[in-house]
């Protein structure tokens, strides 16, 4: 998804002279394959659904992720997500490490929202929209920063066009063609396209 490529692209182009990026994935798959390859270390832990039936494993799944961050000597955490956040600043909070929470989805979480606003050092919106939940909250003046998605833009230089194609679809050759690329979904405005 769009998230994920996001990250891996923050990934792939940070300074490694600066940074020592170490990656929690709550699962094996091929954001961890993606990362093992181009050589991140990453840790791969479960992080339970935030329910009340899930108080006990969560707060488990806290105290793992708070080991860590010690043993690999975190001192900034980027968190993707309103689960990995919430985890994350539970973890980090007694060794005050600073918590960015990465936010990409314009629904609010109702339940929390105000409290990671409260506990995150920072929040990076990748849009306006994304930025829009916090609307109202007295700490998003401060605390959310909109920085819209990196694109890696040579990965999408075209290459010599295919007569072909447009005979094969049935368009004249002099016609443009242009893709929709994405879920079709109200909120990606496939409508507006």
């Amino acid at each position: 998804g769009g998230g994920e490529e996001s990250f891996l692209g923050l990934v792939r182009g940070i300074d490694r002279r600066r940074f020592a990026p170490h990656v929690h994935v709550p699962s094996e798959g091929d954001m961890a394959i993606e990362l093992r390859r181009i050589g991140v270390p990453i840790a791969v832990r479960y992080l339970p659904a935030v329910r009340p039936w899930t108080m006990l494993a969560g707060g488990w799944a806290a105290r793992d992720l708070r080991a860590l961050l010690s043993a690999w000597r975190i001192r900034l955490v980027h968190s993707h997500g309103t689960r990995a956040a919430l985890y994350a600043v539970l973890a980090a909070r007694r060794s005050r490490i600073p918590v960015i929470w990465h936010v990409r989805i314009v629904d609010p979480d109702p339940w929390l929202d105000r409290l990671l606003l409260r506990m995150s050092s920072a929040v990076v919106a990748n849009s306006t929209a994304a930025a829009g939940r916090f609307r109202g909250r007295s700490a998003a003046s401060t605390k959310v920063h909109v920085v819209p998605n990196g694109v890696d833009l040579d990965r999408f230089r075209p290459g010599a066009a295919d007569p072909e194609l447009k005979k094969a679809i049935g368009l004249p050759p002099e016609s443009p063609v242009v893709v929709y690329i994405g879920r079709l979904e109200h909120g990606k405005g496939p409508d507006l396209f």
